[in-house]
């Protein structure tokens, strides 16, 4: 934490990826301590120095309710802060899904909807992408990987950033 106060300060973007196994204990530790607030810095107007996104990710299938629980845990964390709410098809539709648990939110800030991608070709390479903690430009770049691979990610790349592209900030 001291690290993005650091980085804060210099006008440094950070980024923490936090898995399942670290939720719980550092949305324990937002809560507890308010470091939101203390990383956002104020003006003499009282308005934040930084901006903070929160990206949450929402799947279908058996882990809907626990990433909607996850999500309405972030939103109910203090402190000035955005939600990205990412809506991933992995395990069948998530946005109609979502649309009906009518979550509402002052700190909902945006929505993505990922594309459906078929399972045993574009689903399959996106997922061994993530599985390998690649960026596209890595994976593009590795001529290891076959042709065929590499142009099903350069179509999913397109995809996904044509979805971001799309998104405003509420």
């Amino acid at each position: 934490i001291e690290e993005i106060f650091q980085k804060a300060e210099a006008g440094q973007d950070s980024i923490i990826d936090v898995g399942a196994m670290t939720f719980l204990p550092l949305s324990s530790y937002i809560k507890n301590t308010d470091v939101f607030t203390s990383i956002a810095g104020e003006d003499e107007d009282g308005n934040p120095l930084h901006e903070i996104y929160v990206h949450v990710p929402v799947v279908a299938g058996q882990m809907f309710n626990d990433t909607i629980q996850g999500l309405q845990t972030v939103l109910d964390l203090p402190g000035p802060f955005q939600v990205i709410v990412w809506l991933n098809p992995m395990n069948g539709a998530v946005e109609e899904k979502f649309t009906q648990a009518k979550i509402e939110h002052k700190k909902l800030g945006a929505i993505v909807t990922l594309p459906v991608l078929t399972e045993d070709t574009f689903g399959h390479d996106f997922r061994e992408l993530l599985e390998s903690k690649r960026t596209f430009e890595e994976a593009l770049n590795d001529e290891k990987l076959f042709i065929v691979v590499r142009s099903r990610l350069k179509r999913i790349q397109k995809l996904v950033y044509e979805a971001i592209d799309c998104v405003k900030l509420i």
